[in-house]
């Protein structure tokens, strides 16, 4: 036997949203340990970034953001998001 699916029964509700992760990792040479902000978030909490370390962040990241990376209070570089994977 054959089955129908009806058009509602297809509908999705919420677009798919994608999450991203991202892997930081630290190579910046005898400065310490970096933050990572995004925005005014600083993603690393508590902990900051020794020198050749990696983390993964798990950030709602979308076109257009900044990563800053900061030791201390000031800024030693940004990275720009332009383009993210849909999937």
């Amino acid at each position: 036997s054959s089955h129908k699916v009806s058009d509602e029964a297809l509908h999705v509700g919420n677009p798919l949203e994608f999450k991203h992760q991202i892997r930081v990792c630290n190579a910046f040479p005898d400065m310490g340990a970096l933050d990572i902000y995004l925005g005014a978030k600083c993603l690393t909490g508590e902990l900051p970034m020794a020198y050749k370390s990696c983390r993964d962040f798990a950030a709602p990241l979308k076109s257009g953001d900044t990563l800053e990376f900061r030791l201390g209070d000031k800024s030693k570089g940004t990275f720009s998001v332009a383009d993210l994977p849909n999937s």
